[in-house]
Formats: C-alpha cells, structure tokens, sequence
C-alpha cells in the first residue's frame, strides 16, 4: 500500500494535466496522501530517542513509524516546497502582477493545488515536529550536537523560494493574504490553511536551527560573506520577515472582528446540538455552523492562535477584542484553540495593559475618579493562573451525567422548549460513546460554541447547589470562589474599559453582551456573601462596574430593556428570592449591595422580577436597608416614571405600607419608601379611569383604615397627601383630601383629623 501511495507525492507535469482537465482530480487524490502521511508522521517516535527507548515503545506495542522510511517522502514533498521549479506555480505567486494578470489557472484549479501545498506543509510540520526534543535543557550546553540534513533544507528552500517577503519584492504570504480578502470562500479557507501550515513549519525549523551547535552562532564575523539565505536561516526565518509576519496578524485581526458580527451562530443550540439542516444554513443568511463562512472563521481562528504564539504581538485594544472575538466563532473539536487563546489573554503583562486601560478610563470618563491603589505583581500572577484555570474548568472540561441519589428520572416526561430540536440524548453512558457517530461524539460532553456572555462565568457561577443524600439542598463553594471573583470582576472592568476609552476604534464582543447579562452576573457574585464588598480594591472595582452599567441603563433607548426572566431564565424571580434574603442576612445596609438589589425595583424591568423583589425585602423587613434614590447608581427618573400601573405591584406597596414594613424606610429615606411615595401618590390622586377606578377606592380605603388604627403612620399619610411639585399646591391639596372624603367609607372622621394635622403644620 505504502508502494502505491509514494507515486502521488511528486509534482506531475501540471501542463499536462491541465491540457486533460484532471488537475483537480489528481490534486484531490495527492492531497489525500498527504494528509494520510501527516497521521503517520504523528507516530514517529522523537529523532534523538535512544534505541533502548524505540525498543521498549515496539515491546509495549505502541503503533510507530520508522525514520527510515520518511526520508524519501521529505525529497519528494520539498518538489511541492520548490514552487520557482513548477511554472504555473511561479506564475500563480508572481505577486508583481495584479490579480487579475497571473491567473492561468482556474479557481478550482488554484484551489486545489493549495490544498495540496496546505496538506505538504502540515506533513513536514508534523515530522519536524518529531525532531524536536522534549526537554532543551536535558541537552549539552542546551545545544543540539548535529540536525538531521533536511531540518535546514526545509528552511533553505523557503526562504529562495519567495514565501515571506525578506527585501522589497512581494511575497507568497503577501498574494495568500490577497486571496482571502478579494476571493470566494473557498479560496480563502485553502489559503488560510497554507499560511497555517507554513508558520508551523518555519516556526520548528527556527527551533530546531536556534538550538543546534552552530559555529555561525558563536563566531557570526566570520560567516559575513555567506550567502543571505544562510544569515536569514542562522538569524531565524520568522525574526528576519517580523514585519510582515505583524503586518499579517493586524489583517487577519480585522477580518476576524470584521465579519464576526456577520458569522456569529445564527441557530438555537439545545444540549443535544442544532437541529438537522441548521448547521448548514437552513433557514440562516449567512450559513449556518458548518457553512463556509463559519469554516473559514474557524480556520482564521486557528491561524490567529498560531501567529500570536509564534509573533512578539505586544497586548493592544485590538489583540485582546480579537482574542476575545475568536473564542466565540470556535466550535466541538476545537477546544485546543480556546486553550491556547485563554493562555495569551491570562498573561501578566496583558493583565497589566487592562489594568492601564482601566487608569485611562477612569482619569478621561466623567463622574469617574481613579483609585487610590495599586495592584501588585502577586496579585496579577493570582489573576492570570485562577481566571486561567476557571474558564477551562467551565467551558473545556467534559459535561458529565449529574446522578440522582433518589429516583431515576424520566427525561420524556421534561417539558421541551418549543424553539429547541434536540438530537442527542447527552445523558447516555460515557462508557458506550464507540457506539456513536462522529457527529454525537463531535456534539456530546462539551460546552462549545461558547455563548457570547462566557466571560462572565468567573463571576457568575462561583456558588453550586448540590442535593445530598437526604434530598436537601445546600450550597457548596468551591475553596477559592473568593480569588476567582476578585480576578473575574477586574478581567471584566478591564475589558469594560478598553473599549469604552474614547481612543478606542476596534470592535469588542463585550459590547454585544446585554447590560442585562451583566447585571445578572455582579448579582450572583454575591449570593457567596459580603467577601468580595469587605476587600478594598474588589470593591471599587464593583462600584465602578455598578456606575458604568447605570450609565447604560439612562440611556433613554435602554429604558425597557431589563427583560430578566426573557434574556436570563423564565425563573428569575426565584433568583431574586435567594439574592434579598442574603441581602437581609448578610449585608447590614451596605449600599454597594443595597443599590444592587435597588436596581430590580427599576421600572425598565420586568412586573414579575419587580414584584418578587419587593416582596422578598418586604417579608425580610429588609426595605429599610435599601439606600436613598441619589445614591442608586442609575438616575431617580427610572425608578419613577413611568407611573406604576401594575395591580400587583400597587397593592403590595399597600400591603407593605399597612404591614409596617416601610416604618423604618420612610424614617431612613430609604428609596423603597420614596418609590412608593411618589407611585400611590401619582396613581390615587391623578387621572384613573375604567377599571383601575375600584384598585384606587380600594387602595385609599386600605390606607385610611390603617391610619385610623396606627397613629404613627400619620407622617407617612401626610407625605402622601402632600407630594406635590406643582406651584397651585395648596389648591392640589384641598382636591386630594376631598377625594378622599368622596372615597372614605365611613372613615371621614379619619380624613378630618388628616386635614387638620396637615392645617396644624401649615403646609397648607
């Protein structure tokens, strides 16, 4: 087989099989070849192994591939290296020429011999790959005492055969990223691939060069006359051509964050993955998942991680935005590629840039101050490796089954979303995934495509519920929930800022991500208790997070956009519970965790959420706790207006008013006690008509019997009664008391004394 296979590795006379139309059929076969021999060059064992190791690896019968067979195959695969030997290959890259003059070729035509590039340049990755020992440090000196004669053939021949732009004259790179911009989607996906496998290549070829005992290296004035090819070889492939290896990172960065928006998933995943047809663009009109458009964003994808390794990209608005944006176009398979770009983003001197982004922002934005500390080498060094270790704990490790300790559950009897078509049970066992398909096994147990709000988890997902034995819930925190909030609260201020500093001119995800979303997230953060809000610099962080999302919400576009239980979960509410009740418990009237929950009272948010919370702090006698209106980190305006008009919500005003639960909030000028000042006032004296003319009666009569059984809820009444801006005041007055005379029910003698306690203090 092996015979049969090495007579599609060398390059055939392409005229000929352009003249019989089978170039892209026996480009397909070689390319087939080829990626077979990249598997097979996966297996060869390390080059500088010792035999004993070779041996031992045969008698444990592990699968390997022998040296000895390769060497042939790497002759044979540098003629497809040697471009300037194949003419329409040198005309195809002739970079002088405009697009439209080099092309004797089909498209078909040039994107297959690409493939085949693509595929010859994956292979010797892989075998140089195998070349380069494990640990440099074991060896002498940490030098290589000899390389292998094709290690610097390799990077000879491209370096004369034009592939990176070294001088004045184009290059191969220079036409590959041409014809991903200005061609079809096929043609970038194939170019995209050879630029790939090239980088890959001259990266281990530097390697492997940088680290064998050259007498160029020691003694360089004495190789002045070598030819160039060779000092570029010495000095390294990817450092002599920085320029256009960084001028290739800034395009590919742009064309990412570019066509993102545009290529983002278009369908509705359920656990089981899309529906059947989605994922090829039924129904989407950029494609779907395993469209063109999204391969080739995935391949960028991958490149982009490959550059930023392999280039001295310094930590820029741009980089960050663009990493942050490739995370999200990543799919099933290709966890490997969120690892590497979770590895560039949780570094130091990137945690350090946002932490200068932070500084300009706060010294530029108005209402904002710079904070009056510093973060500590310890400090990002703790951030980077616990934000590190989160985020693949959250979203690259397995999904496994979650077992019930009482009865077995019944997964028909779960009530399905009318918007999901699940395709694979996820709850089948680990031990049977031989049995499954390609695509279950591509689908089943992860968490990829990440959701747009995924760097949110750090902050959102810090507490678990667990069932015990006994059926009991609990929480259960994980031992450094405290360090992974810290860190995950200043990652998300920072990349809050960057964008948001007016210098700012790139594209970030995070500005795709609902206020809502965000919101939810510093919410969560502490239903783990008051740890993050007693630290110093944590807690500036989350005041300065509370006044920017508040910025947003004044926005007057905004204004019905807290939609919690449409964008968060149908039980929200339930939510809202848990976080008041440790707000009662926990907070002491703190106001960074009063404003928080004050922003659920909001009037952009949900009846329902308003109402669960109300409640919550009522039943917790928690409303006097909440801070007064200017000290919420959104306007007074959107808590009060619009005038409240829900029932429910009026009457629990009343019902908290009559229980006694606003005694002490209108004594503190607690914001709960002047929200329902000013909604019973504006509702019961305005303008109320049809049916919400029986709720006023009905609400003033509740009113009216309680102030005849409580005395000390007169201030309040009075309040009531007087809360009026208008300049006729005392005419608005002597109205409201004679409706409430007209409405009294038998307590007008409840209504006088009113009158003359509001007469007695001459306010009218």
């Amino acid at each position: 087989m092996f015979t049969s296979l090495c007579m599609w590795l060398s390059v055939p006379t392409i005229e000929k099989l352009m003249e019989n139309d089978v170039m892209n059929e026996y480009c397909a076969i070689t390319n087939e070849v080829y990626l077979i021999l990249e598997v097979l060059a996966c297996r060869l064992p390390n080059f500088y192994s010792d035999v004993r190791e070779k041996t031992e690896d045969v008698a444990e019968g592990k699968e390997t591939w022998s040296w000895s067979q390769f060497g042939s195959i790497i002759d044979l695969a540098l003629e497809w290296v040697q471009v300037k030997n194949i003419a329409p290959l040198t005309r195809l890259f002739n970079c002088q020429n405009s697009v439209g003059e080099i092309r004797s070729l089909q498209d078909s035509e040039i994107n297959s011999l690409l493939w085949v590039i693509s595929s010859v340049l994956n292979m010797l990755s892989s075998v140089l790959k195998a070349v380069i020992p494990e640990d440099f440090t074991s060896l002498p000196n940490g030098r290589l005492s000899w390389l292998p004669e094709f290690v610097p053939k390799v990077g000879l021949e491209i370096i004369k055969n034009g592939y990176f732009r070294f001088s004045g004259n184009g290059s191969i790179v220079d036409y590959l990223c041409r014809l991903r911009i200005e061609n079809g989607r096929e043609l970038a996906i194939s170019s995209t691939c050879c630029i790939q496998g090239l980088i890959r290549v001259v990266d281990s070829v530097d390697k492997l060069i940088q680290h064998a005992n050259l007498e160029i290296h020691q003694k360089p004035s004495k190789f002045e006359s070598a030819p160039e090819e060779d000092k570029i070889l010495a000095n390294g492939i990817l450092k002599s051509c920085a320029v256009e290896v960084q001028h290739s990172v800034t395009n590919l960065m742009k064309q990412i964050m570019n066509k993102w928006q545009s290529t983002k998933p278009v369908e509705i995943f359920s656990r089981g993955g899309p529906a059947p047809g989605v994922g090829v663009g039924w129904g989407a009109s950029d494609g779907g998942y395993w469209s063109l458009n999204s391969l080739l964003t995935q391949q960028e994808a991958r490149l982009l991680v490959d550059l930023l390794e392999r280039s001295e990209t310094p930590p820029t608005a741009q980089t960050l935005n663009c990493a942050l944006t490739a995370c999200l176009t990543v799919g099933p398979g290709n966890s490997s590629v969120i690892d590497k770009l979770l590895n560039f983003m949780f570094r130091v001197p990137v945690l350090k840039y946002l932490n200068l982004g932070i500084e300009k922002f706060l010294s530029v934005k108005q209402g904002f101050s710079p904070f009056k500390w510093d973060y500590e080498e310890e400090e990002y060094l703790l951030f980077a490796n616990v934000l590190a270790t989160h985020f693949r704990n959250r979203w690259l490790t397995v999904k496994k089954k979650q077992k019930s300790t009482g009865e077995k559950i019944n997964h028909k009897s779960k009530k399905k979303d009318a918007r999901f078509l699940e395709t694979i049970d996820e709850n089948m066992d680990e031990s049977n995934q031989e049995s499954l398909s390609s695509l279950k096994l591509e689908w089943a147990y992860q968490r990829l495509p990440l959701p747009t709000h995924w760097f949110l988890s750090a902050i959102s997902t810090v507490n678990f519920v667990k069932i015990d034995s006994t059926g009991e819930t609990y929480m259960e925190m994980p031992e450094n929930f405290l360090e992974v909030s810290k860190a995950g609260l200043f990652f998300l201020l920072g990349i809050e800022a960057i964008p948001a500093s007016p210098t700012s001119e790139f594209f970030s995800p995070v500005e795709c991500v609902t206020v809502v979303w965000k919101l939810h997230a510093i919410s969560v953060v502490l239903l783990s208790g008051m740890g993050v809000l007693e630290d110093e610099k944590s807690r500036d962080v989350y005041e300065t997070l509370q006044n920017i999302y508040g910025k947003i919400i004044d926005e007057k576009e905004l204004h019905k956009s807290l939609q919690f239980e449409s964008e968060i979960h149908k039980n929200y509410p339930t939510f809202i519970e848990t976080l008041v009740e440790q707000f009662a418990a926990e907070s002491y009237g703190d106001v960074l965790f009063g404003r928080q929950i004050a922003v659920y009272l909001h009037r952009s948010v949900e009846a329902s959420v308003r109402l669960a919370a109300w409640n919550g702090l009522s039943n917790a006698r928690a409303l006097e706790l909440l801070p007064p209106l200017d000290k919420c980190f959104s306007k007074a305006e959107g808590y009060l207006e619009p005038i409240e008009d829900d029932e429910k919500i009026l009457e629990a005003y009343v019902k908290s008013w009559v229980g006694g639960a606003l005694d002490r909030a209108a004594k503190r000028n607690s914001m709960s006690f002047s929200l329902v000042l000013h909604h019973l006032s504006c509702f019961v004296f305005g303008d109320v008509v049809g049916d919400m003319l029986s709720l006023r009666n009905k609400l003033v009569k509740s009113l009216l019997r309680d102030y005849s059984r409580k005395q000390q809820h007169e201030g309040m009444l009075v309040k009531l009664v007087c809360y009026y801006n208008k300049s006729d005041r005392d005419c608005e007055i002597e109205r409201r008391l004679q409706l409430l005379k007209e409405i009294c029910d038998g307590n007008l003698a409840s209504v006088e004394k009113l009158e003359s306690c509001i007469k007695l203090n001459h306010l009218i």
